[in-house]
């Protein structure tokens, strides 16, 4: 099975002596979180026994219009950093990739990222040690429950989303509390 094999090569790559930056691609639909997502990283942080493991998102292929919304950093971002940071493991480092015309519908194509993504992988994403000692095999058993679990909590977030119309709306991540334009205060 793919996901199996998935699973042992992420589990002996993260078992390597070393420091790692640990980034996790999500994808948005219709302006959601793809649950499948979230339990990926759900599990493979599951797996490393540290008591903080810092790692980055990138969200891949936000559609022009979605990606527009994003980068204004108002109230569909915010949305959408509540919904990432819905799981056991937040983290304040996220960055938006919009779909790349030199990517779209190709196979093996090669592009230049957008300057702010390049720059956010080199520079501003978090690193990590993880001795080999404090990983566990990935199990991915729970996949699927993990996927709905996060899938229901989700949609009970967006349901209940009187906060995120109220004028004094405040997101606390990763230590930092953000007002609806982002700034840090």
């Amino acid at each position: 099975k793919i996901q199996e094999k998935a699973a042992a090569a992420i589990t002996e790559a993260l078992q390597q002596s070393g420091t790692y930056k640990l980034f996790f691609m999500v994808r948005l639909e219709n302006g959601r979180v793809v649950s499948d997502d979230l339990a990926t990283i759900e599990i493979v942080l599951g797996s490393i026994d540290l008591e903080e493991i810092p790692f980055a998102i990138i969200v891949n292929n936000v559609k022009k219009r979605q990606y527009t919304k994003m980068m204004e950093k108002g109230t569909d971002y915010l949305k959408v950093v509540m919904l990432i940071n819905s799981i056991t493991y937040k983290t304040p480092h996220i960055v938006f990739i919009p779909v790349l015309d030199d990517l779209d519908e190709e196979d093996n194509a090669v592009t230049k990222l957008p300057g702010d993504v390049e720059s956010f992988i080199r520079f501003e994403s978090p690193t990590v040690q993880i001795p080999p000692q404090v990983v566990k095999p990935i199990q991915i058993v729970d996949f699927k429950e993990v996927s709905e679990r996060l899938r229901d909590e989700q949609e009970k977030l967006l349901r209940d989303n009187a906060l995120l119309e109220c004028v004094d709306f405040v997101y606390i991540c990763g230590g930092l509390r953000y007002t609806f334009d982002n700034n840090p205060i």
